[in-house]
């Protein structure tokens, strides 16, 4: 019996203290479901400048086989990084989640089973956030903007996902200055799944996903997949 490849892409900006907490912390998840997976974890600097590329490098030479690191030459942002861990990942089945510990690993066997029974994307449905009122807010003001002008955008923000290679084949082809991965993930209409989840507080620093980056990620997503602007003109 073949078992089937899973890789995890983690986009890293400054996690040092976090990064061997998570791979532990995923390893044992993944222990659940073995032998049937084979596990490939890919860690992608994004242009840290505390200790995070170290303590990639030694979570590699410790784990061969299991830990792939990345180093970008400059932080890119985000997205940039993880379509680097993207195009690299050898996995039938990638996860995408962030390196602050927010999103828990013990969901990745459900992401799993969900992806076992047909389902080519399986989306992690926040529950509760432990973030800031003011994070909270903007984050729906901007998500009823997008759901009312592109009626496929799910019913929240997601980031903790799983994509089957097939999927993230379709993704990896699309090209355009605004990149909107939520929404190119769906583009291909595949059946997708879901899976709820808590996203924690982060434990160790504060976010890089600043007011601004966060609008600049709003902006881009209403120029690449929604007619927002479009309905603003024409009214």
């Amino acid at each position: 019996m073949v078992n089937d490849q899973l890789s995890i892409v983690i986009p890293v900006f400054n996690n040092e203290e976090s990064i061997a907490i998570l791979v532990e912390e995923i390893r044992t998840s993944v222990s659940t479901i073995l032998p049937s997976i084979e596990l490939e974890i890919v860690l992608v600097d994004d242009g840290s400048v505390d200790d995070s590329w170290l303590r990639i490098s030694e979570l590699a030479s410790a784990l061969p086989g299991v830990i792939r690191g990345v180093k970008l030459t400059r932080n890119f942002g985000q997205l940039a990084a993880m379509l680097a861990g993207w195009q690299i990942c050898r996995g039938d089945a990638v996860i995408n989640m962030s390196a602050d510990l927010q999103d828990p690993p013990s969901v990745i066997p459900m992401f799993v089973n969900r992806w076992r029974e047909g389902f080519e994307v399986v989306v992690g449905i926040r529950t509760e956030r432990k973030d800031g009122i003011f994070a909270r807010l903007t984050s729906h003001i901007a998500h009823r903007l997008l759901r009312n002008s592109n009626s496929r955008f799910p019913q929240t923000w997601f980031d903790y996902t799983l994509m089957s290679k097939k999927n993230l084949e379709i993704v990896l082809s699309m090209s355009g200055r605004y990149r909107f991965t939520q929404g190119d993930i769906f583009f291909a209409g595949f059946k997708h799944a879901s899976v709820q989840y808590v996203r924690a507080k982060r434990p160790f620093g504060r976010s890089g996903y600043s007011f601004w980056k966060r609008f600049a990620s709003f902006t881009d997503s209403v120029l690449d997949s929604s007619y927002f602007l479009i309905q603003l003109f024409i009214r």
